[in-house]
């Protein structure tokens, strides 16, 4: 089994006079509207936020737990919040089963370029020539941030390469940028031991009005798909929603059956259970 893993590396405005100080206030602000509070020293974590220090480079990495559902709209929401809170750059990092390396390039809260090197990993049927050009990177996107004698020639052959793992690609991109140390860590790692460089703030998950009044969960229907008409070797897709309309719970279980998987006429190849609050994924 491959790795899978998350984070965020800033490159500062040189205008931004304290930047861990502008990352600190913005991912804590953060927190409360996602549903969480500053952990007690007495109460178990939740949520785990990693801030590394700032590499001779400018870089400073950010490990944050919310983003290891590997969701790429959370990852990319953060990217672009920090971006904007130092006024500069953010790269935003998700490696998939040692598979799949997808880089995201920001700045001031705009994404400028995205680096796939599977594209169409996650795709069942036919993959555009013009999705695969949105996410094949652009080299000259990334110059400003070319660290030393690094090329823009270099990060193309890096862009283009095929090596056996996704993590063998991100080394040799983080060593073109100067990423700080940290951009193969994830939340898992710092919670198992101390990592030194990395300042790590937890919290925990804020209990609502519904949970002290200890009401069960109570889940009602949302929106779904319509019926289907399914074609022979075809892949077939169907979703549907519920909302939770009593307390909170730990845990979530998924099951799915039907006449049409018991008598082999369906083969169900992938499931995905997201839960989210409001417009914020939190798990998936």
């Amino acid at each position: 089994m491959g790795r899978f893993f998350t984070n965020v590396h800033v490159r500062p405005s040189q205008q931004v006079s304290d930047p861990r100080v502008a990352l600190v206030g913005t991912l804590e602000a953060r927190a409360p509207a996602d549903g969480f509070k500053p952990a007690r020293a007495d109460e178990d974590s939740d949520r785990i936020i990693a801030i590394g220090t700032t590499a001779p480079s400018g870089w400073i990495a950010v490990i944050d737990e919310d983003t290891e559902s590997q969701d790429a709209s959370t990852l990319e929401r953060l990217a672009k919040t920090l971006s904007k809170a130092v006024d500069g750059h953010t790269v935003s990092v998700l490696v998939h089963d040692s598979s799949v390396l997808d880089l995201r390039l920001f700045k001031n809260g705009r994404r400028l370029d995205h680096y796939v090197n599977q594209p169409d990993y996650f795709e069942t049927g036919l993959f555009s020539a013009r999705a695969r050009r949105a996410t094949q990177g652009r080299p000259e996107a990334w110059a400003p941030l070319l660290q030393g004698d690094a090329t823009i020639a270099a990060l193309e052959r890096a862009f283009r390469g095929t090596p056996l793992f996704a993590e063998e690609t991100l080394d040799e991109i983080a060593k073109l940028l100067g990423f700080a140390s940290g951009y193969d860590l994830c939340a898992a790692d710092l919670k198992e031991q101390a990592v030194a460089g990395f300042e790590v703030r937890r919290f925990a998950a804020r209990e609502t009005e519904s949970a002290a009044a200890g009401k069960e969960p109570r889940f009602e229907p949302g929106a779904w798909t319509p019926a289907l008409t399914p074609s022979v070797g075809e892949p077939l897709r169907w979703a549907s929603a519920v909302r939770n309309a009593g307390g909170p719970a730990r845990g979530i279980a998924l099951e799915i059956w039907g006449s049409a998987i018991d008598r082999g006429s369906v083969e169900l190849t992938r499931a995905v259970c997201a839960v989210g609050s409001g417009d914020h994924d939190v798990d998936r």
